[in-house]
């Protein structure tokens, strides 16, 4: 595959694993690579599993200007407020048929539109694990709690692996087309996210470039999880990081390193910001150790 076009209008990155370094750090070089994208009037936003809260710190430090998609793609929000622009939401009818699958096994939060997770109570260790993350946000309600009229924007259920599998069928087959995303907590337990069907990075982020008059296929998007799958096919040119599922970086534009090495900042400057032949670029980029400040 050869070097990209000059027809870049839009640049899109997933956070954690991707653009971040731990502690939500970001390397100096991925900074100045961001600050270029604006010298050449590239667009730049972002496309997170992350939630507004978690999100806005770093909109902030990335200097990021439009729309960014926010819980896998279920919000659209404004990175001057965190305003919502646009949702996907769980239909109410949907959303009470799975809260009353609830059971004594697992622990299920419901995101509302306010940004709270409702739960009746927390039973397992990764539940309590993260009704501490959650702080004031986990909000326990009662038995006779209603769901919202409007709709929800995630169920996220946490426990053990059988538990939660079995949970995950069980959703499935009272509605075939939900969204959804399974994984595990380093050393902890396993969680299961739950969107509408409407709800990923890929339809979010099409909507936000619709807006601006941009293209599929004029965007370079960068991601490592699950759910990237969508946006790293829809877009013209999808860079999956190095440790990104196999099945994932196989249907990838790219295979690019992680945000340890630098990957974005360096695919930018390849692709995107200093055009130069792929093959001695290729040898630099094997070979070249970033130094950070």
């Amino acid at each position: 595959m050869g070097k990209v076009k000059n027809d870049i209008a839009m640049v899109v990155s997933d956070l954690d694993g991707t653009l971040l370094l731990d502690n939500d750090l970001i390397s100096p070089t991925v900074l100045e690579a961001r600050r270029r994208l604006d010298d050449k009037d590239i667009l730049f936003t972002i496309a997170t599993g992350r939630g507004w809260s978690q999100t806005a710190h770093v909109a902030a430090l990335l200097g990021v200007t439009i729309p960014i998609a926010v819980q896998s793609g279920a919000l659209i929000v404004s990175p001057e407020n965190g305003k919502i622009l646009q949702s996907f939401l769980i239909p109410n009818d949907i959303s009470r048929m799975i809260w009353d699958l609830r059971d004594e096994i697992t622990d299920f939060f419901v995101l509302d539109l306010k940004g709270d997770y409702c739960n009746v109570g927390i039973r397992t260790d990764e539940g309590r694990r993260l009704e501490d993350l959650l702080q004031e946000k986990s909000v326990k309600v009662d038995e006779a709690w209603s769901i919202p009229k409007e709709g929800v924007v995630k169920f996220l259920c946490v426990g053990q692996p059988v538990d939660v599998m079995r949970m995950s069928h069980r959703i499935k087959a009272i509605y075939p087309g939900v969204k959804q995303i399974l994984w595990r907590e380093q050393r902890h337990g396993w969680y299961l996210e739950l969107f509408s069907p409407k709800a990923n990075k890929a339809n979010a982020v099409k909507n936000i470039a619709t807006h601006y008059g941009v293209k599929m296929e004029q965007i370079m998007a960068f991601g490592d999880g699950e759910n990237d799958r969508e946006l790293l096919t829809e877009v013209g040119w999808g860079c999956a990081i190095d440790n990104a599922p196999l099945d994932i970086r196989q249907k990838a534009w790219k295979t690019i390193r992680g945000p340890e090495e630098d990957g974005v900042a360096q695919a930018l400057s390849r692709w995107v910001l200093q055009p130069s032949t792929e093959g001695s670029w290729l040898k630099r980029f094997m070979t070249f150790i970033p130094t950070r400040s």
